[in-house]
């Protein structure tokens, strides 16, 4: 059991200086999911492409199944989608056969839903199997009282600080932490992978989720250590740190990837895993014990995030902010190096 859930992890920029307002409305935090193949030609999965406004993925996923008369394991996305934005995401149902369900009624049925495009494909939509998302985010009420007290032209050093931080982020790009909602709220997720690992009951539809945000945590005070160190760094000049794995191929969106890689706890044949489950095994006794139980597998991640398309446009005080980043990444990591934001 984890006594410190602190989710302060070491930052690779200083603390940022400016404060702004985040998802003040939906609007503020746009999120298109890119698939990166496109789903025709038939077959016994129907893929819906659906905007969502203030709508939770698993509450609709939950709904189109019962809509279309099928089980809830029938119903599939590639990745939750945050609930106070508008988000375009897929979703498939199994529905063999001609039978097509009026989902444009469904989704008329609905606050917050608009269909966007229906397709056949011959293949469920399986956990990250997108390739990207595609954000459009808006930082309102730029503010720094230790930038505005001596000039009249604060606005100008706001921008300046701000721009600052985006050319760096755009050429180093980020620390490929998870993003507090994979712990829940107050770290809620984390308190009931305690309960699972300690033999007592969770939800079963939510076990899975709490298995995840323990190993996240784990990967997160990981890769906050080798920051703190200077690991992080070697790792992105050699790729041949214990704590990664370097590799080199092409992703589904054909661009080469040779970003190094830190492993997730499970388990693992390959030799240069071991020394690294023992230095979580060394730090997370229980829950790297609780993970060997359930015959958790060894993953591994990018430890950088290199943003794509970056763009940005100051609108008044506010700033308007585009790009996209590969799946399993977070754009509120992004954020935190940026600005302090409130929701």
């Amino acid at each position: 059991m984890i006594s410190d859930r602190s989710l302060s992890f070491p930052r690779l920029l200083e603390a940022p200086l400016v404060t702004a307002g985040f998802k003040r409305e939906a609007a503020d935090f746009q999120v298109v999911e890119e698939l990166g193949f496109t789903p025709e030609g038939g077959g016994e999965h129907i893929y819906l492409r659906i905007r969502k406004t203030g709508q939770n993925t698993a509450w609709v996923a939950t709904q189109l199944a019962a809509f279309a008369g099928v089980r809830a394991l029938d119903v599939n996305f590639s990745g939750r989608k945050d609930r106070h934005a508008i988000t375009e995401q897929w979703f498939s149902c199994w529905k063999p056969g001609k039978d097509m369900p009026d989902f444009e009624s469904f989704c008329q049925q609905h606050d917050g839903l608009e269909l966007l495009e229906v397709q056949r494909y011959n293949k469920k939509l399986r956990r990250g199997s997108h390739q990207a998302n595609k954000f459009t985010i808006r930082l309102r009420n730029l503010h720094c009282d230790s930038l505005t007290s001596e000039s009249s032209a604060h606005p100008e050093k706001i921008r300046d600080e701000i721009e600052v931080r985006l050319r760096r982020l755009q050429s180093d790009g980020f620390a490929n932490y998870f993003g507090e909602q994979r712990f829940g709220k107050e770290t809620q997720n984390l308190q009931m992978a305690d309960k699972l690992f300690c033999g007592e009951k969770v939800p079963r539809a939510q076990r899975d989720m709490y298995l995840s945000a323990a190993r996240s945590y784990m990967f997160n005070s990981m890769l906050g250590q080798m920051i703190e160190t200077g690991e992080y760094h070697v790792a992105l000049e050699n790729a041949s740190l214990e704590l990664s794995h370097a590799t080199q191929s092409i992703g589904r969106d054909g661009i080469k990837n040779d970003e190094p890689r830190g492993w997730l706890y499970g388990k693992s044949r390959v030799s240069s895993a071991a020394a690294v489950m023992r230095a979580y095994e060394c730090v997370f006794s229980d829950w790297a014990a609780g993970l060997t139980k359930v015959g958790m597998k060894a993953q591994l991640r990018d430890l950088r995030v290199m943003p794509r398309e970056l763009r940005w446009h100051f609108d008044g005080a506010d700033l308007a902010l585009s790009f996209s980043l590969p799946t399993g990444s977070f754009a509120t990591e992004f954020l935190k190096e940026l600005v302090i934001y409130g929701e």
